[in-house]
């Protein structure tokens, strides 16, 4: 209810400053994405006054803020309301660990360059849709993928370049 009373009070603005010439396009908002709300672990809205809010501060404490990043991102679908799962960080903190952690040869592989190039335009498919949680999921299916094939410095900085999006 807020944010619909949030978005009607910024057009009426926008409408007036409109009106009144001190802007040129009529609507304040090309495009509008309404996103999800992370629930608590038992499924019930987070909320201070229930008790059951997750503090960022703790989460990027115990592991780290390209955790904290990467997981909300990894959630599910930018759009839909998701459930905060305690395992679902501890799996991607292990995957940032595994990927840091990936050992880098002077050249890589074949197959691994064909499958990088492929891997990146898929993601730059899913990112123009405003998908967040496939792309990380290509990117660990890729650290599964080469944990026992050559990876080449050059490859690996196109891994880290794509990867930055999501931890800078």
């Amino acid at each position: 209810m807020c944010a619909v009373l949030h978005l009607l009070y910024a057009r009426f603005w926008h409408k007036f400053l409109y009106n009144i010439g001190e802007i040129s396009t009529k609507e304040p908002f090309y495009k509008l994405r309404n996103i999800g709300l992370v629930l608590a672990h038992d499924g019930q809205k987070m909320s201070k006054s229930k008790g059951n809010v997750v503090s960022p501060d703790d989460v990027i404490k115990n592991y780290g803020a390209d955790t904290l990043r990467v997981y909300e991102m990894f959630m599910g679908p930018f759009e839909q309301s998701i459930q905060w799962n305690e395992q679902g960080v501890k799996g991607v903190h292990r995957f940032l660990n595994k990927l840091w952690r990936l050992e880098v040869k002077e050249t890589s592989s074949p197959e691994v360059i064909i499958y990088i190039d492929k891997m990146i335009v898929r993601i730059e498919n899913e990112l123009e849709k405003m998908k967040f949680n496939t792309p990380i999921a290509f990117l660990m299916e890729f650290v599964d993928f080469v944990s026992d094939k050559d990876l080449g410095k050059k490859e690996m900085e196109k891994i880290l370049i794509v990867f930055s999006v999501f931890a800078p």
